[in-house]
């Protein structure tokens, strides 16, 4: 049984419990219980999200079309191409009701599902370590005797796993399980040393392994077998040699170890005489006025300072900023090590980055400028300013924002370019992919762009796919999935 407070029990759809050395290797039973989160706290909270790693590359063929045909198998079972014809067939009549609109997201979530079960079927994950069967058998071997050992100190019988496993191994369970204690023990410890020695040369086991097979295909006249093991020989050497350079050129990397913030909040740089204020984490840049010395705007822009700031004190005005003529000195850093106070700085420094417009109440935050944005910036008011018919309208606006909305007007080749629809099509689709690095960052569903470009090679796949992804701009409503991304902080200097 398991306790739980009486509201998680209104929540919990099934409960149960594995056999003995079942879903996982320990000396317990796996309970399990299943309980519906959307209902338990109230929707979906945000997904935690591993970082995708490529289950293959591009350029094999031979996993390429492996993926295409099970992703194929896949959309058929789900029906997927009916039911994106459908969905597009109802928003042609009836527009993006909720109801459509709920019928594409659902229809996104079985494409995402079909995918990464394609991908799944297609390779073997790569756990860190070139298989070959040396490999394999090390690993078995601490498992087994692990069992044993588990086995005898529960004092219970063979189970179903462990008979499997001592079937594959060709060895009797019932002798092993007859030594003593001690010796059970002392042999898990024996292959746990074998599979750490064959863990660290399992890139020279996979090579001889290959060896073996690409000399047993040469000598039954399968000399294109033959060519392309020693061809992955080839690459699997490149590999680790690139690896190796890596290490040594770039040093591994880690989490930061220390962040640094200026003691002060004025400074003034000597070279470009610009001054900066320092404010939550960022630097803002006050430049210094044409026609009056010694002074500067009191506008500011973000900008990375140079190395020669002075650290000062200004007297500022709502016009004007001035320089005290006392110098304090060179900038002095504080040296943060503490991880909470490192995060509560560096998120700090991001709320601000991120949400500067609304936290100084820029000109499009401000109340008239919310009758230009209405309906997304397709309003009669956003055609009368691609116009150039915009008068009365933004009177009360400043100088500068007015002369901005005037450049605004569409010039006369402009206005005989024909309208976008939004439809992407099927060629468009394919170009698109096919231009797009493989390495590229994708969004968080795990649904990288080595997959994208996989299926932009069949005009079949791509010609409902890209009618799906041409729906949201048609339609003018929102693919739940492109809501959420990751936003990651990149380390330009070791430690810092």
């Amino acid at each position: 049984y398991i306790f739980a407070t009486e509201g998680v029990l209104d929540h919990i759809d099934a409960c149960g419990h594995l056999s003995y050395h079942e879903g996982c290797f320990s000396d317990h039973i796996l309970l399990w219980a299943d309980i519906n989160t959307k209902s338990f706290f109230g929707g979906s909270g945000p997904k935690i999200v591993r970082p995708a790693a490529r289950e293959f590359k591009y350029n094999n063929t031979k996993l390429r079309e492996k993926f295409l045909t099970k992703l194929k198998d896949n959309f058929a079972n789900q029906n997927i191409q009916a039911r994106i014809l459908k969905v597009t067939h109802n928003l042609q009549e009836q527009g993006p009701t909720d109801l459509h609109t709920q019928e594409y997201n659902r229809i996104d979530r079985d494409i995402v599902r079909c995918i990464k079960g394609a991908a799944a079927k297609t390779v073997r994950k790569n756990y860190g370590y070139d298989r070959s069967p040396a490999l394999s058998k090390a690993g078995l071997d601490v498992l087994y005797w692990r069992m044993i050992l588990s086995c005898k100190y529960n004092n219970i019988d063979i189970t179903p796993k462990l008979q499997d496993i001592s079937q594959r191994l060709s060895r009797d369970a019932s002798t092993d399980l007859e030594l003593p204690y001690a010796k059970i023990r002392a042999n898990v410890s024996k292959y746990r040393k074998i599979l750490r020695q064959t863990q660290d040369n399992s890139k020279e086991l996979r090579s001889q392994w290959l060896q073996g097979v690409a000399r047993t295909k040469a000598a039954e006249d399968d000399e294109k077998a033959a060519r392309e093991i020693n061809n992955m020989i080839r690459q699997m050497h490149t590999i680790a040699m690139h690896q190796k350079l890596t290490r040594i050129t770039k040093g591994t990397r880690g989490g930061l170890d220390y962040i640094e913030i200026p003691t002060g909040e004025w400074y003034y740089s000597p070279s470009i005489n610009e001054v900066y204020h320092y404010d939550q984490g960022l630097f803002e840049c006050h430049v210094a006025k044409i026609n009056e010395p010694d002074a500067y705007h009191t506008h500011s822009s973000l900008k990375v300072p140079p190395k020669d700031l002075l650290e000062i004190t200004v007297n500022k005005t709502n016009t004007t900023i001035t320089i005290d003529p006392d110098v304090i000195g060179p900038i002095q850093w504080k040296k943060i090590t503490n991880k909470t106070e490192m995060e509560a700085v560096i998120i700090q420094r991001n709320k601000k980055h991120l949400q500067q417009v609304a936290m100084e109440e820029a000109p499009p935050t401000q109340p008239e400028f919310a009758k230009f944005f209405a309906d997304h910036g397709c309003s009669d008011l956003s055609d009368k300013v691609l116009a150039g018919e915009i008068t009365d309208d933004i009177e009360s606006f400043p100088p500068i924002i007015r002369t901005w909305f005037q450049n605004l007007k569409q010039t006369p080749s402009e206005k005989q370019c024909p309208p976008i629809d939004g439809w992407i099509s099927t060629s468009e689709f394919q170009e698109a992919f096919n231009r797009t690095k493989e390495r590229t960052s994708s969004s968080p569903s795990g649904i990288h762009y080595t997959f994208w470009k996989c299926i932009a090679t069949d005009d079949d796949l791509s010609s409902f796919l890209s009618t799906m992804m041409s729906l949201p701009f048609v339609y003018g409503f929102i693919n739940d999935r492109w809501t959420y991304s990751i936003d990651v902080m990149l380390e330009k200097q070791k430690g810092l």
